[in-house]
């Protein structure tokens, strides 16, 4: 809390000058209305389906806790399907000893999301933590702006609260939650290279909790863990003190990270126990090397990139914005930069509302502030914290450069296993456009305050729109299914099945991929007695059983009914 000083009071004879006035928190207001935004935000796009698949897992995973007390997920057709290859989610857990799990490879996460549904209902709930989450990242964002520049807190502030956070805490995901916690061990980074006393207790509470969340929660604690050892190496003092200063500020933070991810590993066993086979359709037949480009591509740039025209737009408007960051601080051009960065914006706004909005996209599109506050970083500005923080940073990206999937994030907006390192990056870049604004003329600075506004908000509108998008075509895909009264539904492709999560726990669903497992799971649903089946998705047309009547519904939806 900070303390504000009341008017200044003469001394006299007849008592002390009065006391400081302790005030409200400068942070709170903006708290608030951050609050209030984010609540807007998750009442106009709807709570009964999520624009990711993911959301699917946590929520089944959810409902199979409230339903049977267990983590195991009831699926009545285990008699045709044996290898459990059809269960309506994929990339859970599947044991040879024939259970299904939507999501157990960090429990914590949601018993998080459960306790969450207890207090605020089973649609609200499942969301309240990944936007709290987003509250906590901004403001986290004003304390570390703080450090540097007092002044510039409320402009990290809302620059984390509105930017691509908030797309991404509209989704069920803990990544939200991952980037206020990473956000917290750079603070602890910075304030030891600075000379300031670094907590390396909370550090290491804070580091344990990552790792309970969030897989790449273990590389933000290698990056940490790295870097502080660095920083205690290279202090004051003799080589026995530097050994010592390394050891105090590393070894509660890796005790508490490995205590976390083994403890972790030995939950997850007891709660799924059994041999876990492969569930989903993963990236096959890419080279490690080809897989770190693509990968990289798509966290940074494209999102999911299916479409081709959607890649080139996203580098288009990248260079534009680049350009207009070179402009704007290597060549003092405001006017051109301006023209340069509205250009890359356009093309942002062609993507995603014409072209792609189903990609979505990837950090530098969904952040491109950062790209052009790059261009402002001078020489000058490279003091221990700044070098301390970048080499975190850089370790960190590096590290899931190295290990990420292929498709990167895939459907995610900001490249969101990058968000742990967006905070810092956020805080620099506002420290840089308050000094852009401090030495231009008034004209100039209403021009460069409002594009950096526009650099902000507009991605994130645009994000808002694909999400929303998103989410309407797959509660239309879920609504066609239900509107056919079967009383079984087999959706396809498998990996989308998890977005009709808000209707599979009340039904009878399956999911396949290919028109031959569909044929194959109507030959046994025929076997059993089962009544009409309602096939949905793009190969639904495709799909041939004999013995059934076929009835095609739409290009989308085939009921198939067992011929007399």
């Amino acid at each position: 809390m900070e303390v504000r000083e009341a008017p200044p009071v003469p001394a006299t004879d007849t008592g002390p000058v009065a006391p400081p006035v302790i005030g409200r928190p400068r942070w709170l207001p903006h708290a608030l209305a951050l609050l209030l935004v984010l609540l807007a935000v998750t009442a106009i796009g709807g709570r009964d389906h999520g624009w990711t698949p993911d959301d699917g897992a946590y929520a089944l995973q959810v409902d199979a806790l409230d339903r049977t007390g267990g983590w195991a997920w009831p699926y009545p057709h285990a008699d045709i399907d044996p290898d459990l290859r059809h269960v309506p989610f994929t990339h859970g857990v599947v044991t040879e000893e024939g259970a299904a799990y939507p999501y157990v490879k960090l429990p914590a996460w949601i018993l998080v999301l459960r306790a969450s549904t207890w207090l605020f209902g089973d649609g609200f709930g499942l969301y309240v933590p990944s936007l709290l989450g987003v509250l906590a990242a901004a403001l986290v964002a004003w304390h570390l702006a703080r450090r540097f520049d007092p002044d510039a807190a409320p402009w990290a502030f809302w620059a984390t609260g509105v930017g691509a956070l908030l797309v991404e805490g509209t989704a069920m995901w803990a990544h939200s939650a991952a980037a206020a916690l990473a956000g917290v061990a750079a603070i602890t980074v910075i304030d030891a290279a600075g000379g300031r006393r670094a907590r390396v207790l909370r550090l290491a509470a804070v580091l344990a909790v990552l790792v309970l969340l969030r897989r790449e929660g273990l590389l933000v604690a290698a990056a940490t863990v790295a870097v502080l050892g660095v920083v205690g190496l290279g202090g004051p003092g003799g080589p026995l003190d530097r050994v010592r200063r390394a050891a105090w500020l590393t070894a509660a933070p890796t005790v508490a990270v490995v205590a976390a991810h083994l403890g972790n590993a030995r939950w997850v066993d007891r709660i799924a126990p059994g041999t876990a086979v492969a569930d989903g359709e993963f990236s096959s037949g890419v080279r490690y090397l080809e897989g770190r480009f693509s990968g990289a591509g798509n966290s940074l740039l494209y999102g999911a990139g299916e479409y081709r025209l959607g890649r080139l737009l996203a580098v288009a408007a990248i260079v534009f914005v680049a350009g207009a960051g070179f402009l704007l601080f290597r060549r003092r051009d405001v006017g051109a930069a301006t023209v340069a960065a509205v250009t890359g914006l356009a093309l942002m706004a062609l993507r995603s509302l014409v072209v792609a909005p189903f990609d979505l996209a990837g950090l530098f599109v969904a952040s491109p502030l950062l790209v052009v506050a790059a261009f402002g970083v001078r020489r000058s500005d490279l003091d221990r914290r700044v070098v301390a923080a970048g080499a975190w940073a850089a370790t960190f990206a590096g590290a899931v450069l190295l290990t990420q999937y292929p498709e990167g994030g895939a459907w995610d907006w900001g490249g969101r296993f990058f968000l742990p390192l967006l905070i810092p990056a956020v805080v620099g870049s506002v420290i840089v456009w308050r000094r852009a604004l401090a030495s231009a003329g008034p004209g100039d600075r209403r021009r460069i305050a409002s594009l950096a506004v526009a650099l902000v908000v507009v991605p994130t509108l645009l994000g808002l729109y694909a999400t929303t998008a998103l989410r309407a075509e797959f509660r239309q895909a879920t609504d066609d299914a239900v509107a056919t009264g079967a009383p079984h539904v087999i959706r396809t492709p498998r990996f989308i099945a998890r977005t009709s999560w808000s209707e599979i726990p009340d039904g009878d669903w399956m999911a396949a991929s290919t028109p031959a497992d569909v044929e194959a799971l109507l030959a046994g649903l025929r076997r059993s007695g089962a009544g009409p089946v309602a096939v949905v998705g793009s190969i639904a047309v495709e799909v041939d059983a004999p013995g059934w009547d076929r009835e095609v519904v739409s290009p989308t939806v085939v009921v198939f009914t067992p011929d007399p």
